[in-house]
């Protein structure tokens, strides 16, 4: 024992206690059971003891070895340190080269080492430390301190509690960051346990765990890969610019926030947060829970459940299970192929949108884009819009269309059974195909510019559906557009000269001074009056010496030798002497809206009745309702539209009726099958004044300008159009007679006189083989000649054989 001595020595042994206080010693080798110095110094190249304990005091050695070592407000210098059970540092500064100790603990004051090695437990608190490498043992926890290790922090546990820690590397079980914790590891972070950081942040390049959890406003950010069987993110943020790869399960909770570069996980659960991914992401079963995912590139998705969300990617597949409800989908590419789909509230806005399902149900959805193809043995689509998208095509078992708008440009539905479409549905397209093995719901669905039906022949409501679809087909779809004429005299071939120059072109004779044209013989008496002021057809008789009765000829069971007389009326110029005619005639249904007319024109045709219901009542204008009923009657297929023009309009009644005259007459020998395409180019070539150009149909859809003055005011033209067409035969009949576009008073014909009379409610078109070509169309029973029966044929080239275009027997004459 000293006591305020200087102490010189080569080697001092005490073999129990040495204790020195405020002293300075100064020694070789020092070695005592319990060494104990306060204040004063020891300086030793080597120092040996059991128990040894610094205060206030300081040491310089080259080796302590020690059983256990305490320094209180001391100041080490030692070049080894070597402590069998615990080193105790408080509030002292220690530098040393090599520790090693099998538990350490630090209390403020400060701690470098080139080598820390600590084999069981580190406890730091308020104090930093220092290293080159540092295994801080099986526990290690730092709290309210500072770690700066330049190689790699080992530990089997570790803890760093409002603590800062720089690393070049960090490798441990398990590591938990809290409370305001920081670390950042400059290559990589290597768990072989779990990750907690907790409103505390890490920062690194490459980060492996078994799991690894981020809660309470923690922040990870990664520029390298990530690799961990579970990632669950809760109220914080986690960033990666390289890839994620989550073997299992990957949660983001609670307002989260998480990007990466590319995500892999085998389920996912995203509730409250904000994923987004700048490459690719294949998330596995999904649920997204009022978020918002976005992925740059590709999204695959297992089966999935979304609601209340926003999800964003380039291509979209998702294979399972689908349920999407209030949310928005929107892709370049979305596919969806599951047992069940179903979309409620949701918008999907993808280029190409295909659904692959068992059952696919649609609620309350709207789709943009241009493709949508719906498959599934099961479609429901109700209370949803389809009519964003371009081309829409459904393929199902049974098809359901309710309270939807199931409208595009080209629309096909598939059903391999049903198909109901009910409910204020509203199927609209330029192109409509329908595949059904039955039908039930609103025929009056259908709003299309060109249609074509299968359906079953016994399926319930295919007749009315096939009637519906294809009634207007024929004469509006089979003449190529491409191939009518444009001219600026559309309506000169509605002017007596002009009609006068066909009836002398189409029969050799010179019409009366009345303008009627009549073919005789011996034994004629006129019998019919065949406007011509759309004959378009007529203008084909490019031979003159034709006889007229080439191919029209008397029932084979009329035994008389008279041949058919045709008279063509034409057109009075002078208005004054049409009404002349029509208040000569006195009956009949004069033009409705002539401004010269005033209501006695609309006076003219009042009291039209069905079922006892007067069908143009006070309103000079239809109203749609009227319309409604007058639909419910039937059509007689000449008065349907052909374009939307009024010289369209009128053509398709006279194209469809001179056609067929036209085709007996000069085509006799053109074989149906093969050279229909030759009877068109004839009407071109003949009468190019009655075409009607593709750019007056353009320009009337776009004005209005040329309708038919019966359409309602404030109706558009292409529901004027649909509504049309939609009619049945007696509506159509009213329509006829009350039309001054295509009505029978439109030509001051004389509709008691012999004359072509729409009878007949069914119209059927020879159909044109060639494309481009016309359809010759006729309704049956619809042309009524006296005094005999009119037959309508074309001879057969190849078998020269007579093919009857109306019927020849029974009451259907």
């Amino acid at each position: 024992t000293t006591t305020g001595s200087n102490l010189t020595a080569s080697d001092v042994v005490v073999s129990e206690n040495a204790k020195l206080t405020d002293s300075a010693v100064k020694v070789t080798n020092v070695t005592a059971t319990n060494l104990e110095v306060n204040q004063g110094g020891l300086e030793a190249a080597n120092i040996s003891a059991g128990q040894a304990s610094f205060t206030e005091t300081n040491v310089s050695a080259t080796s302590l070895v020690a059983e256990n070592l305490t320094a209180t407000t001391s100041n080490l210098t030692v070049t080894d340190v070597v402590v069998d059970n615990s080193t105790k540092l408080t509030d002292s500064q220690v530098e040393v080269t090599n520790i090693t100790t099998t538990n350490l603990e630090v209390d403020q004051g400060k701690l470098e080492a080139t080598n820390l090695e600590v084999t069981e437990q580190t406890k730091v608190q308020n104090a930093t430390v220092t290293a080159e490498q540092a295994n801080l043992g099986e526990q290690a926890s730092l709290t309210d301190s500072t770690l700066t290790v330049n190689g790699t922090v080992t530990a089997t546990d570790l803890t760093l509690d409002n603590t800062s820690t720089q690393a070049q590397a960090v490798e441990a079980e398990n590591l938990s960051l809290e409370n305001n914790a920081n670390l950042e590891a400059n290559t990589s972070i290597s768990l072989t346990g779990t990750l907690e950081v907790s409103n505390s942040s890490v920062t690194t390049v490459d980060l492996k765990a078994t799991t690894i959890n981020i809660d309470s406003k923690g922040t990870v950010s990664t520029s390298g890969e990530v690799e961990t069987q579970n990632l669950n993110v809760d109220n914080s943020t986690f960033t990666s610019t390289g890839e994620v790869t989550v073997s299992g399960a990957f949660t983001a909770t609670n307002g989260s926030q998480v990007q990466a570069n590319n995500l892999v996980a085998e389920n996912t659960q995203i509730t409250a947060s904000q994923v987004e991914v700048k490459g690719n992401a294949s998330l596995g079963e999904t649920t997204i829970d009022s978020s918002s995912l976005k992925v740059a590139q590709d999204l695959a998705l297992g089966n999935t459940s979304i609601n209340n969300a926003t999800v964003e990617a380039k291509v979209v597949d998702i294979k399972g299970n689908v349920t999407i409800s209030d949310s928005n989908l929107e892709a370049v590419v979305t596919t969806i192929n599951g047992t069940k789909v179903n979309l409620s509230n949701t918008e999907v806005r993808s280029t190409d949108t295909t659904i692959s399902a068992q059952e696919a149900t649609l609620e309350n959805g709207t789709f943009v884009g241009t493709n949508l193809n719906i498959e599934a043995n099961e479609t429901n689509v109700h209370d949803s819009n389809l009519s964003s998208v371009a081309n829409l095509s459904i393929g199902a078992n049974n098809i359901q269309l309710n309270a939807t708008n199931a409208s595009a440009e080209n629309v096909t539905l598939n059903a391999t059974n049903s198909l109901d479409v009910s409910n204020g549905s509203l199927v609209k397209a330029v192109n409509l195909g329908i595949n059904a093995s039955n039908f039930t719901g609103d025929v009056n669905a259908f709003q299309y510019t060109t249609g074509s039906i299968t359906c079953g022949v016994n399926g319930a409501g295919c007749s009315d559906l096939y009637n519906k679809i294809n009634g207007i087909s024929n004469a509006s779809s089979e003449v190529d557009v491409t191939k009518i004429l444009d001219t600026e005299n559309t309506t000169q071939i509605y002017s007596s000269d002009t009609a006068s120059s066909i009836g002398a072109a189409a029969t050799g004779s010179t019409p009366d001074t009345d303008g009627t044209i009549t073919i005789k013989d011996e034994e004629t008496t006129d019998t019919e009056e065949l406007e011509n002021s759309a004959n378009r057809s007529a203008n084909a008789d490019a031979d003159t010496n034709t006889e007229a009765n080439s191919s029209v000829a008397t029932d084979s069971e009329v035994q008389t030798e008279s041949k058919t007389n045709i008279a063509i009326i034409a057109t009075k110029d002078d208005e004054t002497n049409r009404q002349q005619e029509l208040a000569k005639k006195g009956t009949g249904f004069d033009n409705a809206f002539d401004k010269d007319l005033g209501d006695k024109g609309y006076d003219s045709y009042r009291g039209i009745e069905k079922d006892g219901v007067e069908l143009f009542p006070e309103d000079k204008t239809p109203s749609k309702e009227t319309l409604d009923e007058v639909r419910e009657a039937g059509v007689a297929n000449q008065a349907l539209p052909y374009g939307e023009s009024d010289e369209s309009f009128r053509s398709v009644s006279k194209v469809n009726i001179n056609a067929v005259f036209a085709a007996a007459r000069e085509k006799a020998n053109v074989d149906l099958t093969d050279s229909l395409n030759a009877v068109e180019q004839a009407n071109r070539e003949n009468s190019e004044e009655s075409q009607v150009s593709e750019s007056d149909l353009n320009r009337t859809a776009t004005t209005g300008e040329g309708m038919d003055p019966t359409r309602p005011y404030g109706i558009s033209v292409g529901d004027y159009v649909n509504t049309v067409r939609n009619l049945g035969p007696e509506a159509t009949q009213v329509l006829v007679e009350t039309s001054n576009d295509f009505g029978i008073r439109s030509q001051d014909r004389d509709y008691k006189a012999p004359s072509i009379q729409t009878v007949g409610q069914a119209q059927t078109c020879a159909p044109a083989t060639t494309p481009g070509a016309l359809s010759i169309c006729f309704a049956l029973g619809s042309v009524e000649l006296n005094p005999s029966v009119l037959n309508l044929s074309v001879n057969s080239t190849a078998t020269n054989v007579s093919i009857p275009l109306a019927p020849t027997s029974g009451e259907n004459k």
